[in-house]
């Protein structure tokens, strides 16, 4: 993170490991709310992003979205992107992209962009007919290229580019 932290998700929770002076270390663990009690006890972390105020966006397999905050060691639910009546499911990763002041966030059932500070969020699912639309809804990882360019991997339907010098 900014302060040099490093953070790593597991499938027991979220760690944070502090370097210290003469390569000493300090190591703490924080245990993920169980969120979703219907399903299997596996909460594992798939991702962590920093959201630009101090916090942590963490993905995870079957609590959804949440924020860490590691000054108070707190999650809070970020259902989702308000849409009423959703439920968490399983985020795979998350992208800042710094440049618009966006993340993408990538699930098991579309896309989503989200600009918090604008309160804007877009859902990206497949469209049959629709030739430019996402390939697939299950979208398993996202990479932002030095051209501004977002490659989204997806489980059946391959590879999608989003270029920003396509939209008009």
């Amino acid at each position: 993170d900014n302060e040099g932290n490093i953070w790593i998700g597991t499938s027991n929770g979220l760690s944070k490991v502090m370097i210290g002076k003469h390569n000493s270390y300090t190591f703490t663990s924080y245990a993920v709310p169980w969120l979703n009690p219907t399903t299997s006890k596996t909460n594992d972390i798939n991702s962590i992003a920093e959201d630009g105020k101090g916090g942590l966006l963490i993905a995870t397999e079957n609590s959804g979205l949440l924020r860490f905050d590691p000054k108070t060691g707190n999650f809070e639910s970020l259902r989702w992107l308000g849409e009423p009546n959703s439920g968490p499911e399983a985020v795979r990763t998350i992208l800042n992209n710094k440049q618009k002041g966006e993340y993408w966030i990538a699930t098991i059932g579309g896309l989503y962009i989200a600009n918090p500070e604008q309160d804007k969020y877009i859902g990206l699912r497949n469209t049959p007919d629709a030739p430019a639309s996402i390939s697939d809804n299950s979208v398993r990882s996202l990479y932002a290229d030095r051209d501004g360019s977002i490659w989204i991997g997806t489980f059946h339907g391959g590879v999608n580019i989003y270029s920003p010098l396509s939209v008009q």
